[in-house]
């Protein structure tokens, strides 16, 4: 049960992951920030895996109990400086001074894991067992050692992490989304204070043989794995926050883009001069379609363009738009039970294919005073997608 709740929550850190790798992308993106978060995500995801029961007797067994306890605190501490690394380049503008906090952080997490590894080294790992299974801190002074040294330095970090995240939530220019995000990490970093404080608190009462009765790690487990998924949360919080609304409105316009389509063709093939053409030089232009059904790239644009387009031709096509043609077909639409929209859609759709045909049969232009008049009567680009979706709807059926 406990493994299943850890796979959980490995998702959870692998969502922020791949929201960090997708941030990397954007522009404008504070390259050096969103790098470290990426990293501090996938260690820690990491982390997590070697804390699975499933996975750490194996560890355990292939490196020895010391040297698996000491591996692990150093993905933990590891994970914690990329955090901080990242506050720290968010919150601090590019220079010197942020330069030199990197360096200084740098120089003390290589001496702090040089002295957990050394502490491994001295240590055996009968002293790491005692620590580890039975809770037995007395028979093992340099897992203590090494503990006290880990407390320490994670402390160190939320510490610094919470007080970054609160300058960068202060910040008036912060967006809400982000500042959301920077609660929910405030919030996890607050169960890994916990998590720490509980730790020492644990290490001091067994020292004085006045340790408690419950089973520690599994105290610990829980404070960590509510630590994880509220920091992995915060983390992703603000991209996913700008991304999902982005993603929807792709997936909104890539379907008009899709629908318009029949009609577009159709209405092309009189003057395919018309089409601004988006395609990448280096695509063959035998291989258009491919690319068309296939490319996210600059969609907006090409549905704003396939819209124009499409208004090219009705210009081109006006002296033969039949008004007569289209009245009837809409009373008769209304006759069939449609409602406004459909029967709108249907005359039009009547008109234009009618239009069309006359084109290519080179049939005398309608008289002036039968002509209909100007279709354009929307306002908004999402309008006119409304509006010539419809009519491409029944392009295939008049």
């Amino acid at each position: 049960m406990r493994d299943l709740i850890q796979l959980a929550v490995i998702a959870v850190v692998l969502i922020a992951v791949t929201a960090k790798a997708l941030h990397l992308g954007r522009d404008g993106t504070n390259k050096p920030a969103a790098t470290f978060m990426l990293a501090c995500a996938a260690v820690l995801a990491f982390g997590l895996v070697l804390e699975l029961q499933a996975v750490t007797p194996h560890l355990d067994m292939a490196l020895g109990d010391r040297w698996s306890y000491a591996l692990r605190h150093t993905v933990a501490i590891s994970c914690a400086f990329l955090l901080r690394s990242a506050f720290l380049c968010w919150v601090w503008l590019p220079g010197d001074s942020r330069d030199r906090r990197l360096r200084i952080h740098t120089a003390i997490l290589v001496g702090v894991l040089t002295l957990r590894w050394v502490l491994a080294g001295l240590g055996t790992d009968a002293d790491a067992a005692a620590a580890l299974q039975d809770s037995a801190w007395t028979a093992a002074p340099y897992s203590a050692a090494a503990v006290l040294l880990y407390i320490a330095y994670m402390l160190y970090c939320a510490v610094s992490v919470t007080i970054l995240v609160g300058i960068w939530a202060r910040d008036p220019a912060t967006r809400p989304w982000t500042r959301r995000g920077l609660r929910l990490v405030g919030v996890g970093v607050g169960f890994i204070g916990l998590y720490l404080l509980h730790r020492l608190t644990y290490l001091v009462l067994a020292l004085l043989d006045a340790a408690p009765g419950y089973d520690q790690y599994l105290a610990e487990w829980a404070l960590i794995a509510l630590g994880a998924v509220f920091t992995s949360l915060g983390l992703a919080t603000p991209l996913v926050a700008t991304t999902v609304p982005t993603a929807i409105r792709l997936l909104r316009d890539r379907s008009a883009y899709g629908r318009l389509a029949p009609l577009w063709a159709a209405l092309v093939t009189v003057r395919p001069d018309v089409i601004m053409n988006l395609r990448p030089n280096w695509w063959p232009p035998q291989l258009h379609q491919i690319w068309d059904r296939l490319s996210l790239a600059g969609l907006d644009q090409r549905l704003h363009h396939r819209v124009i387009e499409c208004w090219d031709i009705i210009v081109f096509l006006h002296p033969h738009l039949d008004a007569r043609i289209r009245t009837h077909t809409y009373h008769q639409a209304l006759a069939d039970g449609h409602d406004h929209d459909t029967a709108d859609a249907l005359a039009h759709t009547a008109m234009i294919h009618t239009a069309l045909e006359h084109y290519r049969t080179n049939a005398d232009p309608i008289p002036t005073e039968h002509r209909a008049r100007t279709l354009d009567t929307q306002t908004t680009l999402a309008a006119n997608v409304t509006w010539w979706t419809r009519i491409s709807r029944h392009w295939t059926t008049v």
